[in-house]
């Protein structure tokens, strides 16, 4: 038979696709004159690229829009294989452009594209190939009567992935048509307001509805101040039909509003309640379509009417959305123009897996604030909902909104979401800090001990000696162990004797349980933990396996030929595409799905014996989290809806396995990490830590920090270039970010090596790193200041007390560091007593407590920018 790890192909006919399936706005504008729309302006219907994203008004080169010598200053940026869909519904005269290839690709030795345009299947035009000297070509074809636009690029042969540009693109609409444009970034979605007719109060803020039940003001912070605050909830290409509301007895206004869609089968009813609740107002939405099962975006938004003031927030990977260089992720900024995606960009229908990128938030969070009068408002989602895409977009106009992508919506199938607006302080920590409150259990370890585990990590297959001493000084602590310690992929404790050697994966050696048994024993003893290697996603090798399935094997040997394995044990969980070919990862092997019942069963058993044969091992790290934004378009989970068909979310499998990972590991004493890769709170339930493998990415390494606020996180470390220029704003950024990077140890796999320059950092900061462990983030909004911002710093509470980590002083010698609201951070000064340590300095020094009413101040003095305090209750 054949071999199942067949090779992926690439094909012009069936594309990779990044569905960015985003929408086509319900809201309308008429003009009294033809109109040209940007169709950067416009969201596409979907988008498929075989690599990267759509860029709006800029190359994939992060650069202005070039094609030759012209430059354009709008447009469409994006790389070939890749198709655009645009709905028209019968509106647009015409489509113009300029299209060509990118002059980032100048140094490319083969660059050429050609450039198609589709309406309704019909070519209106064929740019023929063009290379990167070919001077930019017009576009301009009537779309007269046509429903659908479609822009395509392919790679000419020898060429691929090339930039290609599409410059200057408008839609030139007829006189009186009604255009369509994207709610979001505008005021069109929102038509003049109504009166107000009921109020939601709470602790927090009263929020106003009008009798058609849309958002139409809120009063927050202690005096009420009124805001003219608009919101309300959108499906794509659905408008609003009969609309009622009613207040309930127990304070809830619940609304029931009719959508029509483009189609019969396209309709629902929308019912939304609102409910005092405690600190926030409850928003909750239910989505029953009326035919057949769909799916389309559903957009709940938000118009702040104070936009040259206003500051926004949310857990992001890098406020600016560059990569260039760290950026600090605990400021607010202006409203401006972003799109942020939940955790990773949007599935791709391709090996490529793990695509970083800067536009990426971690929390399903968003903050807008009033500094110059101390209140803001969180719109908070629930991290328990089915958030299997979701978009956060905000707009220089004030508008705000996030955007979920492929829920099923049916007659059948209820579609549920919930959600909180919290009013509280102009600070980013008021609506964090009430995110960890609600939902204590996506942000708190499941077991306690994960804290004392955690440290300094390596993923190293060392097994030799080790100078204690000087590994616990530099503040090493648990190694998730690079092993290679099972025959392949997923048969991580085959099922033989403890003494009955085999094979391990690619190291060409033989292990034994017994030997893996006996390593774990030994770390124990010398004070250091160890994290066994499991991976949920990934399946098989082909080095060093055989390429066929053996008939002759007899079932209890069928673990020794993975062909053999896969077709009788756990064939369930082979992941395949349209065509039925299998995704090749690392090493041969091939992506599964852990929520087929077969293989799901199979993980759950080598869990268990891990368990049993490690005793000594303190848990396991999962590799690879970064698979779980695929769909299993071959399955179904029954609530998600991918390019209209019905499929399973790799995030509802992953949900069901660690339902039943997690009380097997805690129940044992036990913790999981996750090398999360894909940042999500929502796939964190269950998850103990994070051991990060592009945590030495500035953007990365604050993705993870914000899912970690209450649970350890480790961030790897490559080598030494990833420390230089400067280790002192290497190291300073994972004190500030409560993180430890990767000591370095023998034999660590692709991760820094010893060396005495590297090695002197890790001696100087492992003293520092040993105080935040335990920490905790100090979530209270104001809590903490730095006079004049001479430096940053962060406050966290640690099991004795409380730590701030002050870094990037620069040049200054003292910062005067202030912190507020003592009782509410249980601080009795007169209790209390503060030490500072210092990089590469073993004596630490006592400064004096001075305290003015409720606020304590320390003036701390710096070496190389930084210092570590520590207030420590007195004995």
């Amino acid at each position: 038979m054949k071999a199942f790890y067949s090779k992926w192909r690439w094909s012009r006919h069936s594309m990779s696709v990044a569905i960015l399936i985003a929408f086509v706005s319900t809201a309308a504008v008429t003009f009294a004159e033809e109109q040209a729309v940007n169709l950067g302006e416009l969201e596409p219907l979907s988008v498929r690229q075989e690599r990267g994203q759509l860029m709006i008004d800029q190359s994939v080169a992060e650069k202005s829009l070039q094609i030759g010598e012209r430059h354009f200053s709008k447009g469409l940026g994006l790389r070939a294989l890749s198709e655009i869909t645009y709905e028209l519904d019968g509106n647009c005269d015409r489509f113009q452009a300029w299209v060509g290839v990118d002059a980032s690709m100048r140094q490319r030795k083969q660059a050429d594209v050609s450039f198609k345009v589709l309406a309704d299947g019909r070519e209106l035009f064929d740019s023929g190939v063009m290379s990167k000297t070919t001077p930019a070509k017009r576009v301009d074809v009537s779309l007269a009567g046509a429903q659908e636009l479609k822009l395509m690029v392919a790679d000419a042969p020898d060429s691929s992935h090339v930039g290609a540009d599409w410059a200057d693109a408008v839609l030139l609409f007829k006189t009186n048509a009604m255009i369509p444009r994207k709610i979001l970034g505008t005021t069109e979605a929102f038509p003049s307001p109504e009166p107000a007719k009921f109020q939601i109060q709470s602790s927090s803020l009263t929020l106003e509805l009008s009798q058609s039940g849309e958002i139409v003001g809120i009063q927050l912070g202690d005096r009420r101040k009124h805001y003219a605050l608009r919101g309300g909830t959108f499906l794509t290409g659905c408008v609003n039909g009969a609309v009622a509301a009613r207040q309930l007895s127990n304070g809830t206004v619940e609304v029931t509003r009719e959508l029509v869609g483009a189609s019969p089968d396209r309709g629902a009813t929308l019912i939304e309640r609102f409910s005092p609740a405690g600190e926030s107002v409850r928003w909750e939405i239910e989505i029953r379509g009326h035919g057949k099962p769909w799916s389309t975006g559903i957009e709940t938004c938000l118009l702040w009417p104070e936009t040259k003031t206003a500051q926004v927030w949310t857990a992001w990977e890098d406020p600016e959305q560059r990569h260039d260089v760290w950026r600090d992720p605990l400021v607010m900024k202006p409203l401006i123009d972003r799109q942020m995606w939940y955790g990773a960009l949007p599935w791709l229908e391709s090996p490529i897996s793990y695509l970083p990128s800067p536009k990426i938030f971690v929390v399903p969070i968003v903050t807008v604030a009033e500094p110059k009068v101390d209140t803001a408002l969180s719109l908070a989602l629930s991290p328990a909902d089915n958030l299997f895409e979701l978009k956060l977009t905000t707009s220089s106009d004030g508008s705000i909104a996030f955007t979920r992508y492929d829920n099923r919506i049916s007659a059948t199938n209820v579609v549920k979401f919930a959600m909180d607006i919290v009013g509280h302080a102009a600070d980013w920590r008021g609506g964090l800090g009430w995110m960890t409150r609600r939902y204590p259990e996506y942000f708190n370890p499941p077991n306690p001990k994960a804290h004392e585990i955690a440290g300094l990590g390596a993923y190293s297959d060392w097994e030799g000696e080790l100078d204690v001493a000087r590994f616990k000084q530099m503040g090493f602590r648990v190694n998730w162990k690079a092993s290679y310690d099972f025959p392949y992929m997923g048969m991580f404790m085959p099922p033989i004797g403890d003494n009955e050697p085999f094979k391990r994966l690619i190291k060409n050696n033989y292990t034994t349980i017994a030997q893996v048994r006996d390593y774990s024993a030994r770390m124990r003893k010398m004070g250091f933990y160890v994290l066994s290697y499991f991976d949920a996603t990934e399946f098989g090798a082909e080095t060093g396996m055989p390429k066929e399935a053996d008939p002759t094997l007899a079932p209890a040997d069928r673990w020794k030929n993975v062909h053999n394995f896969l077709e009788n044990d756990v064939d369930d969980g082979i992941w395949r595409d349209r065509d039925g070919k299998t995704c090749l990862s690392w090493q041969g092997c091939i992506l599964m799905d852990c929520g087929a019942p077969k293989y799901h069963a199979f993980l759950l058993e080598q869990a268990r014996r891990l368990i049993d044969k490690i005793p000594d091992a303190s848990g396991i790290c999962i590799d690879r989290l970064d698979w779980l934004k695929f769909y299993n378009l071959h399955a179904d989970d029954g609530v998600s809806w991918y390019n209209n068909q019905a499929s399973r979310s790799y995030y509802m499998s992953w949900r069901g396995l660690l339902s039943d990972l997690g009380p097997m590991f805690h129940s044992a004493d036990k913790v999981i990490f996750v090398n999360a890769l894909v940042n999500r709170t929502d796939a964190l339930r269950d998850v103990d830590g994070i051991y990060h493998e592009f945590g030495f990415e500035p953007t990365e390494i604050n993705g993870c920090a914000f899912q970690c606020v209450d649970k350890p996180c480790i961030a790897w470390t490559t080598d030494e270039t990833k420390i230089k220029p400067d280790a002192d704003s290497y190291f300073q950024r994972h004190l500030y970010l409560g993180i430890y990077p990767t000591a370095p140890m023998p034999a660590n796999d692709h991760t820094i090596l010893p060396g005495t320059w590297a090695d002197q950092y890790y001696l100087d900061y492992g003293p520092l790193f040993d105080l935040l462990r335990g920490r905790k983030w100090v979530l209270i909004p104001h809590v903490l200041e730095v006079e004049n911002q001479s430096a940053k710093a962060n406050l966290f509470e640690v099991p004795d007390g409380l730590v701030i980590p002050v870094c990037f002083g620069g040049a200054n010698k003292t910062v005067r560091i202030l912190l507020h609201n003592l009782p509410a951070i249980n601080i009795e000064p007169e209790k209390m007593e503060c030490w500072v340590s210092y990089p590469g300095q073993s004596q630490k020094i006592q400064l004096k407590l001075k305290i003015d009413k409720d606020r304590l101040q320390l003036k701390v003095p710096l070496q190389r920018g930084c210092a570590m305090a520590h207030i420590v209750s007195i004995k």
